[in-house]
């Protein structure tokens, strides 16, 4: 009886083993940032088109979440940079599709005194936490009085690949707290007053109700909003922005999207 207690204790023990360990995930992630320049036509003195572009590449290492995350992020710099009916997956699709718009103009009589351009640079802000955040500018001359430049920007979670929008990042109920101290920075940085209409100062907010930029980044300096060009006023009074510092904004957010900064004797090593 003994030996067949210990037995039934043996194979109670294996039945009962603990579930298998959730994988953990990154807290940061490798990446490249590769520059692509290329010139239509390759073999001509005058150049029709003139591509550069600084591509932002994610190294998965086979992780199928950094891949989706990857994907999506080259998806949305490729459309970014385009402002006509082209559809292309790829930046060599996007450069024939501007070369082949070049060349029916010519068939048409179009002449080029000034070569169409495109530009995208890219920054990486964040790594860190488990969070990954990048902005990109764009940049493009396709005829007309003057070029068309736009800047966009995305923060992920890595643990499940999902894009942060602001209110992801903030503590319930913290909105309109960061909405009053955005309009009181707003208003202090373009000289308005603390009473003073948007309207009659130019700016288009619906309602001449102030509202945050579509377009922000998060870093371990604070809250960055950029509204671009045609967002909330004419072109000729170009962008806008709004730096928020950490210590500001750090009550209002939820504490896992707290960041670790460098302590000042890191920073001045």
């Amino acid at each position: 009886m003994r030996y067949l207690s210990a037995i039934l204790l043996v194979g109670l023990l294996y039945s009962c083993d603990s579930p298998p360990k959730e994988k953990l995930r990154p807290q940061s992630i490798s990446y490249e940032l590769d520059t692509l320049s290329r010139v239509y036509p390759e073999d001509s003195s005058f150049h029709w088109l003139e591509m550069n572009i600084v591509d932002l590449k994610l190294i998965s290492n086979g992780d199928s979440l950094i891949e989706n995350i990857a994907d999506t992020i080259h998806q949305q710099l490729i459309l970014n940079n385009l402002n006509s009916d082209l559809n292309p997956n790829s930046y060599d699709g996007l450069f024939k599709g501007l070369s082949t718009e070049i060349n029916q103009l010519i068939a048409e009589g179009t002449s080029f005194l000034v070569p169409w351009r495109l530009e995208q640079s890219v920054h990486v802000d964040l790594n860190q936490n488990g969070l990954f955040g990048y902005h990109s500018f764009h940049g493009s001359f396709t005829g007309g009085a003057h070029g068309n430049t736009f800047s966009d920007a995305g923060l992920y979670r890595l643990r499940d690949g999902a894009r942060l929008s602001i209110d992801s990042l903030l503590s319930p109920g913290s909105k309109a707290e960061l909405l009053l101290i955005a309009e009181g920075a707003f208003r202090q940085n373009y000289g308005l007053g603390e009473t003073a209409s948007f309207e009659e100062q130019g700016f288009w907010f619906e309602d001449d109700v102030f509202r945050l930029a579509e377009t922000f980044t998060y870093d371990t300096t604070g809250l960055h909003f950029h509204y671009n060009t045609y967002e909330i006023a004419p072109y000729a009074k170009g962008s806008f922005y709004i730096d928020l510092p950490y210590d500001y904004i750090l009550p209002l957010l939820k504490p896992e999207y707290h960041l670790e900064r460098a302590s000042s004797s890191e920073i001045e090593s």
